[in-house]
C-alpha cells in the first residue's frame, strides 16, 4: 500500500495494471493543491472531446479495480474543495454527451461495490454543500434524458443494498436543505414521462 501511494505520488509513470487513455482533443486539468490516486488496477478512460476539470484542493480518491469510464463529448466538472470517492470494485459509467457538475464543498462517496450509471444526454447537478451518499452494493440508473438536481445544502443517502432508478425522460428536483433518506434495501424507480 505504501509502495502505491509513492509511485501515486513521485513517479511521473502510472501503477503497474493501470490504464490512462486520452485520445485526441481530450482536456484534463488538475490546478494547484489538487490530489488524485489511483492505485494498481484501476482504469480510467476519457475518449476524444471530453473535459474533466479539479480545481484548487479537490480530491478523487479511485481504490483497486475501480472503473470510470466518460466516453466522447462528456464533461466532469469538480470546483474547489469538493470530494468524490470510489472504493474498491465501484464503477461508474458516463455516456456520451451526459454532464455532471459538482460545485464547492460538495461531497459524493459510492462505497464498494456500487454501480452508477449515467447514459447520454442525462445531466447531474449537486450544487454547493450537497452530499450523497450510495453504500455497498446500491446500484444508480439514470437513463438518457433524464435530469436530477440537488441544490444548496440538500442530501440523498441510499443505504447498502438499495436500488434507485430514473428512467428516460424523468426529472428529480431536490430544493435547498432538503434530505432524502432510503432504508435498506428499498428500490426506488421514477417513471415519470413514460
Amino acid at each position: 500500500m505504501t509502495q502505491s501511494l509513492l509511485v501515486c505520488s513521485h513517479n511521473p509513470y502510472p501503477p503497474a495494471g493501470s490504464r490512462n487513455p486520452s485520445p485526441a482533443g481530450s482536456r484534463s486539468h488538475s490546478p494547484a493543491k489538487s490530489r488524485s490516486h489511483s492505485p494498481a488496477e484501476s482504469r480510467s478512460h476519457s475518449p476524444t472531446r471530453s473535459h474533466s476539470l479539479s480545481l484548487a484542493g479537490s480530491c478523487s480518491h479511485s481504490p483497486t479495480i475501480s472503473h470510470s469510464r466518460s466516453p466522447a463529448r462528456s464533461r466532469s466538472h469538480s470546483p474547489t474543495r469538493s470530494h468524490r470517492y470510489s472504493l474498491a470494485g465501484s464503477r461508474s459509467h458516463s455516456l456520451a454527451g451526459s454532464r455532471s457538475h459538482s460545485p464547492t464543498r460538495s461531497h459524493r462517496y459510492s462505497l464498494a461495490g456500487s454501480r452508477s450509471h449515467s447514459p447520454a444526454g442525462s445531466r447531474s447537478h449537486s450544487p454547493a454543500g450537497s452530499r450523497s451518499h450510495s453504500l455497498a452494493g446500491s446500484r444508480s440508473h439514470s437513463l438518457a434524458g433524464s435530469r436530477s438536481h440537488s441544490l444548496a445544502g440538500s442530501r440523498s443517502h441510499s443505504p447498502a443494498g438499495s436500488r434507485s432508478h430514473s428512467l428516460a425522460g424523468s426529472r428529480s428536483h431536490s430544493p435547498v436543505r432538503s434530505h432524502i433518506v432510503d432504508l435498506f434495501g428499498q428500490n426506488l424507480v421514477d417513471m415519470l414521462c413514460l
